[in-house]
């Protein structure tokens, strides 16, 4: 069997490198848009050099507590919260295994829109949710369907649809009558003989809500350790992550490639419309990572994939009108480097992010974390291993943090 899974939001781990997880099925960020621009066509790669063109680049930006939301009460509990987003008016929402939690802008803990079952309004398996404007669109993968919440909880759209994707259906983006999801391919549907590194197949896939069927609109590969069992299927180490984002205009930045290349795709057309990278130190694996966690398969334990490197790329943040791409770069003093790009893929600036309690947000995981109006949101493992959403304010104008 496909030793499916999914991360727990926060690994009790020193690592200061990321490494994707076994068995993982990622599910993607959502943040601000940009406006229109003259893209380059998908032939064209904007080449950049190492540095940006700011002066001050290299620079740790603080960040500065303002909200922590704690397991205090009996309404609901943090036990491995793995997928956090943020409203565009500061409201947050965290799923936690049969949980899907909305908290005010303020903290104060607003209801659970999750409700097991299949009827209406029900689900056992919640897939992945958009908090759009006063409404709540929520992907139940068990049952597949699509359900709308309004401000009080109550369910004003529900409709299913049908897919052979067995490989964790995403939401990516969202209108009122069409949806963007992304999903893989089983990566045992040509096995290897042996363990060895192969491509695993991503897409992307519209859908209508008149149509009730998802239709291929593209295609990523990523690449992944897959080690083949005796009996069939096996288990996977993934080298890289898939990462889709929004970017306004209905336009997509994706990241699925091991080395630094970000690609801004068009799901209307099916086209990458503009590509770019700079050059990248690129970063050895934590030696320690292979101590932690893995798969079994006929009785021999495999715990990492035999690469190189690290992926180059941890996560992509859209960020008013600039493209933040987080790194595999952690210095343990600074914090994790993040890029930072303009809409037409020019490197303008770099800095060091570093979380002020000592968390273990290493690298602004996938799921973990989201920035919105100079604010970075996330799940974070307390002195007392337990969980908590805090919410930090960015002390940097420059880095897209409030004007002092």
């Amino acid at each position: 069997m496909f030793a499916e899974g999914r991360v727990k939001a926060m690994e009790k781990t020193g690592t200061h490198h990321f490494i994707p997880r076994l068995s993982i099925l990622f599910i993607l960020t959502v943040s601000a848009g940009i406006g229109n621009e003259n893209y380059l066509s998908a032939q064209q790669i904007v080449e950049n050099p190492a540095s940006p063109v700011a002066k001050n680049a290299g620079r740790v930006v603080v960040l500065k507590e303002v909200l922590r939301i704690k397991d205090e009460g009996e309404a609901y509990y943090f036990k491995y919260p793995y997928n956090l987003r943020v409203r565009g008016d500061g409201a947050i929402f965290v799923q936690e295994q049969e949980q899907l939690l909305h908290f005010d802008k303020d903290g104060g803990f607003v209801r659970n829109y999750f409700k097991k079952g299949q009827g209406p309004g029900e689900m056992v398996f919640c897939g992945d949710f958009i908090p759009a404007d006063k409404t709540l669109v929520v992907l139940s993968s068990s049952p597949p369907k699509i359900l709308w919440f309004d401000q009080e909880g109550l369910v004003v759209k529900e409709f299913a649809y049908r897919t052979n994707i067995r490989g964790g259906m995403k939401l990516v983006r969202q209108t009122e009558s069409e949806y963007l999801l992304s999903g893989s391919d089983s990566p045992f549907l040509n096995l290897p003989k042996n363990p060895s590194i192969n491509d695993w197949i991503f897409h992307l896939f519209s859908l209508k809500e008149r149509e009730e069927t998802i239709k291929e609109c593209g295609t990523f590969p990523v690449r992944a350790f897959i080690i083949p069992s005796s009996g069939g299927g096996g288990g996977i180490i993934p080298v890289n992550s898939f990462i889709a984002v929004p970017a306004g205009d209905g336009r997509i930045l994706v990241s699925h490639t091991p080395e630094y290349l970000i690609k801004l795709y068009d799901p209307a057309s099916n086209k990458v419309i503009l590509q770019f990278r700079r050059s990248y130190e690129r970063v050895k694996p934590d030696p320690n990572a292979a101590k932690r966690g893995g798969v079994n398969i006929g009785g021999k334990s495999y715990t990492s994939a035999p690469v190189k490197y690290t992926a180059d790329v941890a996560n992509l943040f859209v960020v008013g009108d600039r493209f933040w791409v987080v790194t595999s770069t952690v210095d343990p003093a600074k914090g994790v480097l993040i890029d930072v790009f303009d809409k037409s893929g020019r490197y303008l600036d770099h800095f060091f992010l570093k979380f002020p309690d000592g968390s273990l947000l290493k690298t602004l995981g996938l799921n973990q974390t989201a920035v919105l109006n100079g604010h970075v949101f996330a799940l974070s493992l307390t002195e007392d291993d337990t969980y908590a959403v805090v919410k930090y304010r960015i002390e940097d104008s420059a880095a897209g943090g409030p004007i002092k």
